[in-house]
């Protein structure tokens, strides 16, 4: 069922003359992630220069210190705390990205339903659900992380299984982040080597786009790549509703046999 060829042909297909929008969507999106991560890696960079200063390496310091084959430099001062900032900084850094990636989101699904040029307003007006998206983002990640700490396979197969959850929220705002979590492990289930195969698809490209440093992917990899998870987004949904592992109302919406009965009684 799952035809990872016909997506990204499907893809190709949706992006024609309709690219401009998506280049531009992702370009902004790379602009706000980038200036988002400065306070974050200039706080990060205070901090290291602060210790490598607070680190004695004079000549006598290194002498008395030195106990075998190993040098045990010692601080003149204490090792520098986390300041809140630095945290402040990483929440920040954090929420834009959750938002930016669900903003994205919101403006592929709305390309995926229509045939018509998708407006960049799309893109922006997908902001207004950046708090679900940097809940989405923190919840994730703590569960890959959780998973990881098994070993590296269980983290992979994990984030592959919670990969759809962006996709739901953009397409149902109404449902929570962790409700998405769980209705993302029911869509995957049985697509997840799918879904890795489908991304080492793409694995050519991205060694491509380091010698282009990142143009391509946002000239063209970057829409394509996003264009073509879409539409397996929607292939797998499609098969949960029609196999019953899922109903429109674990979306939030009514399935049409309810919406007729409701209509039957009004009248």
């Amino acid at each position: 069922m799952f035809n990872r060829q016909a997506y990204k042909k499907i893809a190709k297909m949706q992006l024609k003359n309709r690219l401009k929008g998506a280049i531009i969507i992702t370009l902004l999106g790379l602009i706000f992630i980038s200036i988002a991560s400065v306070p974050e890696i200039a706080q990060s960079f205070k901090e290291n220069m602060a210790l490598v200063n607070s680190t004695d390496f004079s000549v006598d310091n290194v002498l008395n210190d030195y106990d075998g084959l190993n040098f045990n430099f010692s601080a003149k001062n204490s090792v520098p705390v986390k300041s809140p900032f630095s945290f402040l900084a990483w929440i920040l850094s954090y929420f834009i990205t959750g938002a930016v990636t669900l903003a994205g989101t919101f403006y592929y699904i709305n390309m995926h339903k229509t045939t018509e040029t998708v407006s960049v307003a799309r893109f922006f007006e997908g902001f207004s659900l950046s708090f679900k998206g940097f809940i989405a983002i923190l919840w994730q990640g703590l569960w890959v992380f959780l998973w990881s700490l098994l070993f590296v396979i269980p983290g992979i197969v994990k984030a592959i299984s919670y990969s759809q959850m962006y996709y739901i929220l953009a397409e149902y705002p109404k449902v929570s982040p962790f409700k998405a979590m769980r209705i993302s492990k029911t869509m995957t289930k049985g697509f997840k080597a799918d879904l890795f195969v489908m991304y080492l698809s793409f694995i050519g490209w991205g060694i491509l786009n380091v010698f282009t440093f990142n143009i391509l992917w946002i000239c063209y990899l970057g829409p394509y790549f996003n264009m073509s998870f879409v539409n397996a987004y929607y292939a797998m949904k499609e098969h949960a509703l029609k196999t019953g592992t899922l109903t429109l109302e674990d979306f939030g919406e009514e399935n049409e046999a309810t919406i007729e009965e409701n209509n039957e009684g009004g009248i």
